[in-house]
């Protein structure tokens, strides 16, 4: 609600224009709504790029703000708007959530230095970290892990606390016990098998591991989509990937 945060701002806002990206909602929710607020502050004008999908707020601003006797000019940069919250608008839909993969890649497109732990610079690793706490969850693999002993959190100064949570692919459940990802308490991570191994889900479910059983049914070698559509339920709306090249 980023018209919420700005106009909490002790100033006279009587007169004044406001650009926002998404329709202002109308509903009542965690918070009044926003298109109240903006009545309230006597805003003269309102200027948004593309309607929301929520029922509660879709097209119901423009009437509103009108009938207060607000200027309204909506759709401004609309297939910018269509792209920025492409993983929004899914959450109200039957698909997969909106998914990106992360790869280091070479210019020659190999995938692992033999000489050197890294293939990448310290300034690429850090948008790789930044592109992290854009996520609600990272998903990788147990070989990838196992393998990395990877971390997979955000270690910038400031945005640490926006790591996501970690989805981690196991089909025959081999991932390693006592792995540096496990000590984080704060995180919350979730194993997809695929496998019964009773003693290791004892442990990890005692460590505050989720563990997730899926169909073996399923042919989750090759079509991660049972995955996919769990994690929708489970409110993880944007995925990345960040795994070995297969």
């Amino acid at each position: 609600h980023a018209e919420a945060n700005a106009l909490k701002k002790k100033i006279d806002f009587n007169g004044s224009n406001i650009y926002i990206t998404l329709e202002p909602c109308s509903h009542y929710g965690k918070t009044s709504p926003c298109v109240k607020k903006i009545i309230n502050k006597k805003i003269k004008k309102v200027i948004f790029s593309i309607n929301d999908v929520d029922i509660r707020s879709s097209n119901l601003a423009h009437v509103k703000l009108k009938k207060a006797k607000i200027d309204v000019r909506k759709f401004i940069y609309k297939s910018y708007a269509k792209k920025f919250y492409k993983s929004y608008f899914l959450q109200s839909t039957k698909q997969i959530p909106f998914i990106d993969v992360k790869l280091a890649i070479s210019k020659d497109n190999l995938t692992v230095n033999k000489k050197d732990k890294w293939i990448t610079n310290n300034i690429s690793r850090k948008v790789g970290n930044f592109l992290r706490s854009k996520y609600d969850c990272i998903l990788s693999t147990s070989k990838t892990i196992n393998k990395d002993n990877s971390l997979l959190d955000c270690r910038i100064e400031g945005l640490e606390q926006k790591s996501p949570a970690v989805i981690i692919v196991d089909r025959l459940f081999k991932i390693k016990k006592q792995l540096k990802i496990f000590k984080n308490k704060s995180r919350e991570i979730f194993i997809f098998t695929q496998t019964k191994n009773q003693l290791k889900e004892e442990y990890f479910n005692k460590i505050g591991v989720n563990i997730i059983k899926l169909k073996r049914s399923n042919n989750l070698k090759n079509d991660t989509s049972e995955v996919y559509f769990f994690l929708k339920k489970l409110g993880f709306n944007r995925v990345l990937i960040e795994s070995g090249i297969k």
